[in-house]
C-alpha cells in the first residue's frame, strides 16, 4: 500500500515538474530586438540582458515560396538572418521564441520586418540583352552579392514537337562588375524572343525578363579554300619532321585526327609559333572584302600515351600553349599599320580551362577515330560586333596564353593552336 501511494506522488511529482516547464519565463524589453533589411532578407539583431536562462533565440516565418522557415542561434550570438526572399518587401510577420537548455519554449513575441530585393533580383534588373551573330550578349552591370545562376532561354521551333516552345540556351553564374557573356542561340524567325530567369541559391526563380524583337543574324563558315593563311611576322615554327607548320591551320582537321591516324607522337600536323610569341599573329586574307562574323581556334586532343608532350615544343604541357586573350583586327589594307580595327577579343581565366573545355586538351585515352569522333571538339570563338563593314584581311593576334602547369611552365613563351575557321555573314 505504501509503495503505491509513493508511486503516486511520484507521478504526480512529474506533472507538475512538467507543468512548470510548459512555458519558459522571460521578460525583454521591446527595444532589445530589431531588424535590418539586407538582400534577400533581414537580420534580425538582438540584446538580451542577463544574467538569464535564455539558452538560445528562435525565429519562425514564411518566405517568398510560401514555406515555413526556422532558423535558430544561440544566446551568445547577437543576430540572427532571416532569408528566402527575392523581391524587396514591407511587415513580412515573424514569431520569435526564446528556450533554455532542455529546449522549453518561451511565450512568442510578434513582429515584423522588411527586405532589400535579392542579388539575383538585383543583377537582373542590371542585364541588358544585345543582338550578335548567330545569338546574343547579355551584359550587366552589378555591384551586390554574386550567388545564384541565369539561365537564358528563347522561343523556337521544338525539333521533337515540330512546335513552338521555350528551348534552353544556356546559363551563367552571377557575376560582380561589369560583365559580358554570349549566348549562342540559332534563332528560326528574323524577330525572336528572349527569356532571362535569375535563380536564387536554393534553385527558386527569382526574377524573371522577357525581350521581345531581337533579331538574328546568321553567319556560314567560309570555306577554307576562300581564304589563306599567312605569317608575314615570321614566327611560324616550320618543322617538316615533326610536322609543325602554318599549313596545318587550314587542313580541315578540327580535333587531331591526322595525328590519331598517323601514331607517330612526335609529328604533330599542327600549327606552333617559335619562342617569345607574345602579341604574334597570323594574317588572313579573305580574298575580297566581306562582313566578318567570327573566327574559332580549335585545340587537338590529347591520345593515349605522354609523348603528345614531351617531343618538340611543347615541353609536356601543350595545354599552356594555347591562347587565353586573343585579339582580332580587320583591314582592307594590310600593309597600312594605322588602318587596323578592332573587330573582336577573346579572354578568360589563364589559370584554369574555358567553361566548354578550352584549355583543356586530355579527354582520356584515345585509340580509334570511333572514340574521338565521339567527342565534340573543343574551341574558342571569338564573336565580332554586329556590322555591316566590310574587310579583307583579318589580323589573329594572340596576347597571352594558359598558365595551368607550373612544373611544366610555358617558360618559352610559345603559341599553338590546331586550327583555324572564319565565319562571315550568311547570304540569303
Amino acid at each position: 500500500m505504501k509503495n503505491s501511494i509513493l508511486i503516486l506522488l511520484l507521478i504526480f511529482g512529474l506533472f507538475a515538474c512538467d507543468d512548470d516547464e510548459t512555458r519558459l519565463d522571460v521578460s525583454i524589453p521591446e527595444d532589445s530586438i530589431w531588424f535590418t533589411p539586407v538582400n534577400g532578407g533581414a537580420v534580425m539583431h538582438y540584446n538580451i540582458p542577463g544574467p538569464t536562462d535564455i539558452y538560445a533565440v528562435r525565429a519562425r516565418y514564411t518566405d517568398a515560396q510560401g514555406k515555413m522557415m526556422e532558423v535558430s542561434s544561440s544566446v551568445f550570438v547577437d543576430t540572427l538572418s532571416l532569408l528566402g526572399f527575392n523581391e524587396a518587401r514591407e511587415n513580412v510577420p515573424v514569431e520569435i521564441v526564446f528556450t533554455n537548455k532542455n529546449n522549453v519554449e518561451s511565450e512568442p513575441i510578434h513582429r515584423t520586418f522588411s527586405t532589400l530585393v535579392s542579388g539575383p533580383y538585383a543583377f537582373l534588373d542590371n542585364v541588358e540583352i544585345e543582338e550578335a551573330w548567330n545569338g546574343v550578349y547579355l551584359r550587366s552591370n552589378y555591384t551586390g552579392e554574386v550567388t545564384g545562376l541565369v539561365n537564358v532561354y528563347y522561343v523556337g521551333l521544338n525539333a521533337y514537337t515540330q512546335k513552338m516552345d521555350t528551348l534552353f540556351a544556356d546559363h551563367m553564374t552571377i557575376t560582380s562588375g561589369e560583365s559580358e557573356q554570349f549566348f549562342e542561340i540559332n534563332f528560326d524567325d528574323e524577330e525572336n524572343t528572349v527569356i532571362v530567369e535569375a535563380e536564387d541559391y536554393r534553385g527558386y526563380i527569382a526574377h524573371k525578363r522577357i525581350w521581345k524583337g531581337i533579331k538574328g543574324y546568321a553567319s556560314e563558315q567560309l570555306p577554307a579554300s576562300e581564304f589563306e593563311v599567312t605569317d608575314p611576322g615570321n614566327w611560324s615554327l616550320e618543322d617538316p619532321t615533326q610536322k609543325l607548320g602554318i599549313q596545318y591551320l587550314t587542313d580541315g582537321d578540327i580535333k587531331g585526327a591526322t595525328r590519331l591516324a598517323n601514331g607517330k607522337s612526335a609529328e604533330f600536323f599542327t600549327y606552333c609559333t617559335k619562342n617569345g610569341a607574345m602579341g604574334s599573329y597570323v594574317l588572313v586574307d579573305m580574298k575580297q572584302s566581306r562582313v566578318a562574323a567570327s573566327v574559332r581556334l580549335y585545340l587537338f586532343f590529347s591520345m593515349n600515351d605522354a609523348g603528345i608532350y614531351t617531343y618538340g615544343p611543347f615541353n609536356q604541357n601543350y595545354n599552356d600553349r594555347l591562347p587565353c586573350d586573343i585579339k582580332i583586327y580587320a583591314s582592307n589594307d594590310a600593309n597600312d599599320d594605322a588602318g587596323w580595327v578592332l573587330l573582336g577579343n577573346y579572354y578568360t581565366n589563364p589559370n584554369e580551362p574555358a567553361a566548354n573545355g578550352w584549355g583543356n586538351s586530355y579527354v582520356g585515352p584515345l585509340k580509334t577515330k570511333e572514340q574521338m569522333d565521339a567527342i565534340d571538339p573543343r574551341y574558342c570563338e571569338v564573336v565580332f560586333k554586329l556590322s555591316e563593314d566590310t574587310y579583307r584581311f583579318l589580323k589573329v593576334q594572340v596576347d597571352d596564353v594558359f598558365n595551368t602547369n607550373p612544373i611544366f611552365s610555358n617558360m618559352n613563351e610559345n603559341v599553338s593552336y590546331h586550327e583555324l575557321e572564319v565565319y562571315v555573314k550568311k547570304e540569303n
